[in-house]
């Protein structure tokens, strides 16, 4: 008669399977349920790079390195500062030679305009469509003739300017010079506190012709062999 081999394996109770770590279940008031552990969550998306790493201290770094950084960063400052320092210079002169009323701009369209609108202008130079230009220069390429003009003091501090331009007609062309003195009160005829002093106008073969002369009767004239600034003398003469 043969027999059947039965193989007996131990029971595990209850108490041991929750007890034990390494089992995969564990107990709840709904019964028997895995563990969350064995679902982990695994992230696809690439890892961030790492960060780079701390920069050298100062002491440690080279002395050459060290001066060519404050050689860069000296002349930068240089070039920055400069270039600053050219902005203001260019704004001062747009400001004082443009934008003021008594810029060398103003002061040439005032007297240009009187000059188109006087009569004995009109006669000699032909007509009234007149041309304004300043000084020829050299270069033939350059296309602005800049205006001569001249500021100074007197003996009692008062400004000067001085100023001469071509203007030309249909029939001639002709010389203007003109000089403003600054004054205390508001001028009528000039611009500002500047007030003209003399305003005349030269052609050749024609005398003098002053459109504004306020120069002193008394004033004294002095010969001299200068031909005076910009190659004329400046004043009203005794012709």
């Amino acid at each position: 008669m043969l027999r059947l081999g039965v193989t007996r394996r131990p029971v595990v109770g209850l108490a041991s399977l929750v007890r034990s770590p390494r089992q995969f279940l564990f107990l709840s008031p709904k019964g028997l349920r895995l563990k969350p552990s064995l679902f982990n969550r695994y992230s696809t998306a690439t890892a961030p790079p790492p960060p780079p790493p701390p920069p050298p201290r100062f002491d440690k770094v080279p002395l050459w390195l060290r001066l060519k950084h404050s050689l860069s960063f000296s002349f930068y400052s240089v070039v920055v500062l400069a270039g600053f320092g050219l902005s203001g210079l260019v704004v001062y002169y747009f400001v004082s030679d443009i934008l003021l009323p008594t810029s060398d701009v103003q002061v040439f369209n005032r007297a240009f305009g009187l000059i188109k609108q006087d009569e004995e202008c009109q006669k000699r130079l032909g007509g009234s469509k007149i041309k304004a230009f300043g000084e020829k220069t050299d270069n033939k390429w350059a296309r602005n003739r800049p205006i001569a003009s001249r500021r100074g003091f007197d003996f009692a501090g008062r400004e000067h300017l001085l100023m001469q331009f071509h203007v030309e007609g249909d029939l001639a062309e002709g010389l203007v010079r003109l000089e403003m003195v600054k004054s205390d009160e508001e001028s009528r005829t000039g611009i500002g506190h500047f007030d003209f002093r003399y305003l005349v106008l030269e052609v050749p073969g024609y005398p003098r012709h002053y459109l504004i002369d306020n120069t002193p009767k008394t004033q004294k004239r002095t010969v001299s062999t200068n031909k005076g600034f910009l190659g004329v003398k400046w004043g009203k003469s005794n012709d």
